[in-house]
């Protein structure tokens, strides 16, 4: 074959295998076309309407957080990895926020419920009756979903924003699972500026956290852009055991209005993401 033939092909294989892609997706994935969470509700789990226009609110009574807190930020790889209980066990001790990505019902899900948590998930599709999403868990009193789809899948990524009571300010946490696997960063653009949109009518303290998959040069830019613009600072890590692809960390935690009395990133077996664990309390 010639170089000509060769580009050619090359070319037309880039053009239709996302498409291809795209159409096997629906009969592989019931994905979410509307945001919604799954969310306790009269002691049932219930999967909800939860747009950010108009957020679930939870019980009255919910419980503030204390001050200061601890949160774990952590990719659970849907909770395929053998040894994800024995670690998500250690890792959330003491812990009174988690921001998990890739979670799953089950078995995520169910196993926060055994132990007293009161999680809110994010559904951006489910597959063999599995619902998958970011989690957020740890004193919710209100919570909304984004979600943006990967250009190349047609399969959503979602962000959960949650508000709680911390002292006598609101604390937004937003949990963050960036779009991945797109040429350029425009979607990926758009899914940090919807974001931002949240964060742009929100006065107080807040914690944004996840997997940005911010692989490249250009989209740990985009994330250095949404932080500039809202006062974000990023938080700093040690020991720093962060998984990297081309030098760059998947995984961050940012904040603003808050002290960061810990921040590290330890070693883990039970996923393909190593855990940020932080403790934050009131800025003085």
């Amino acid at each position: 074959m010639s170089r000509s033939r060769l580009a050619l092909a090359v070319v037309a294989t880039l053009i239709v295998l996302p498409v291809i892609v795209r159409l096997a997706m629906p009969a592989l994935f019931d994905v979410a076309r509307t945001p919604q969470a799954l969310q306790l509700a009269d002691g049932e789990l219930r999967l909800q309407e939860a747009g950010c226009e108009a957020p679930l609110a939870a019980a009255p009574t919910v419980e503030p957080l204390p001050t200061p807190f601890g949160v774990l930020v952590w990719n659970v790889y849907k909770g395929s990895a053998d040894g994800w209980q024995a670690e998500l066990e250690g890792w959330s001790a003491g812990r009174d926020l988690l921001l998990l990505q890739e979670a799953a019902d089950p078995p995520v899900l169910p196993w926060l419920l055994e132990r007293g948590r009161a999680p809110v998930m994010a559904r951006a599709f489910t597959r063999r009756d599995r619902d998958a999403g970011v989690l957020t868990a740890g004193g919710v009193a209100s919570a909304c979903v984004q979600l943006a789809s990967e250009p190349w899948l047609g399969i959503p990524k979602s962000t959960l924003v949650t508000r709680h009571r911390l002292g006598d300010e609101v604390l937004l946490a937003v949990n963050v699972h960036g779009v991945n696997f797109t040429v350029g960063t425009r979607p990926y653009r758009t899914q940090l500026d919807a974001i931002g949109a949240v964060l742009d009518a929100h006065d107080g303290p807040i914690l944004l956290a996840g997997d940005f998959n911010t692989w490249s040069d250009e989209r740990a830019a985009e994330l250095d852009r949404l932080a500039g613009r809202v006062g974000l600072s990023p938080v700093s890590l040690t020991p720093d055991h962060r998984v990297r692809k081309a030098g760059h960390p998947l995984d961050h935690a940012l904040v603003r209005g808050l002290e960061v009395r810990e921040a590290q990133a330890p070693a883990a077996t039970g996923s393909d993401h190593n855990p940020l664990l932080l403790t934050l309390g009131l800025a003085r």
